[in-house]
């Protein structure tokens, strides 16, 4: 996990030097720090060896080398449809790399680009909520980095989904939809996290909110009871890709240690009653957590249904700096800053280093082989 961590802090450190440059009006500096805050995981990823991340063994390596051999984008598409239910966005992503390289490397770089910079766009449009937003940048690098060297379609279209919440907020639901079809295209679940817009809504808006936060808890608990079914109906009536039918034909079962970081982070969050917060941000975080936490169970029915609740969990990153910035002092900031931190770093050495999860450790790069 070293590398990782080294890689990260380097990250962050040119994260919070292109914050104070922002700060200090100089745009171009900030700019160039936050290129270079981006970039550097994105290196870590594309030197990375084929199997650091158990889904470099199924579709990654093998869409892009269909796309290699594939004379056109639609012989491409039809080739990749023959083997594994990829999304457009992401097979076009890899036709287009493949007619300048043959180097897998190129396609870890990008996806990974692609995830670091929404993800840190959705950071900086939070900044002045986070105070500090190269925290809450280092905090998805801390908990989600590893888990997206995995799951890198969801984890594009869980940036995007990030990122295009200021427009929650900004109560511009067009620009909002338009990106959740775009997340879309790279992994098809995310078209159903247009209901966020409405679901923020209702928890914000009128005299009724009470009873509608129930009344969203309560659909989210009938769809961890019925969710097979629900599933079901999606594929065979309304066009969800087939693969998902998987969802419901293994075995069930959850990440004891994500669950236990879930719990903790949902109670610190009800210490600080943010469900009552002034901030609407922070208040429609907090149920986002809910819903993640109740939408988890659903793994309890089929093995890897629980990533559905990701789109969900990612907002975690948003929640945490808020429980460092909340005190005033700046002594104790910088005390709750390392023990948060250290805490976050001992949960990810267990999670990836000791369990293996994801399997991105130990890291080994192409020049040592597979």
């Amino acid at each position: 996990m070293l590398i990782y961590f080294c890689t990260f802090f380097i990250s962050f450190i040119f994260a919070y030097e292109a914050e104070l440059k922002f700060k200090k009006g100089k745009k171009k500096a900030g700019k160039f720090f936050s290129l270079l805050a981006i970039s550097i995981p994105c290196f870590l990823a594309s030197f990375r060896a084929v199997g650091v991340g158990t889904d470099t063994h199924s579709y990654i390596k093998n869409v892009f080398d269909i796309c290699l051999k594939s004379n056109d984008f639609v012989q491409a598409q039809v080739l990749v449809a023959e083997v594994s239910n990829v999304e457009f966005l992401y097979v076009l992503m890899n036709y287009v790399i493949s007619r300048f390289t043959s180097s897998v490397g190129v396609v870890y770089f990008a996806s990974q680009f692609l995830i670091q910079y929404f993800v840190y766009r959705a950071c900086y449009d939070n900044r002045f909520k986070l105070h500090k937003y190269s925290v809450a940048y280092l905090v998805f690098m801390i908990l989600f980095f590893n888990k997206s060297l995995n799951m890198t379609r969801q984890s594009i279209a869980i940036a995007i989904i990030l990122f295009s919440s200021k427009y929650l907020f900004e109560k511009k639901p067009i620009k909002y939809v338009v990106l959740c079809l775009v997340a879309s295209l790279f992994h098809q679940a995310a078209i159903f996290f247009m209901l966020l817009y409405p679901i923020n809504y209702m928890i914000n808006n009128g005299k009724m909110k009470n009873w509608i936060k129930v009344l969203i808890f309560i659909f989210a608990l009938m769809f961890v009871v019925w969710y097979d079914q629900i599933i079901m109906l999606l594929v065979t009536n309304l066009g969800l890709n087939a693969r998902y039918l998987l969802y419901i034909n293994t075995d069930g079962g959850i990440i004891k240690i994500e669950l236990l970081l879930k719990i903790i982070v949902l109670i610190v969050s009800l210490f600080y009653k943010l469900y009552n917060s002034k901030d609407i941000r922070l208040r429609t975080y907090f149920y986002f957590l809910v819903l993640d936490l109740v939408l988890y169970f659903v793994g309890l029915k089929a093995s890897y249904a629980y990533r559905f609740s990701y789109y969900f969990y990612y907002f975690t990153i948003f929640v945490i700096p808020y429980f460092i910035y909340h005190f005033k002092k700046r002594e104790n900031k910088v005390i709750i800053s390392i023990i948060v931190i250290t805490l976050l770093m001992s949960y990810s050495f267990v999670y990836y280093g000791y369990h293996r999860l994801d399997e991105t450790v130990p890291y080994r790069t192409v020049f040592q082989g597979d």
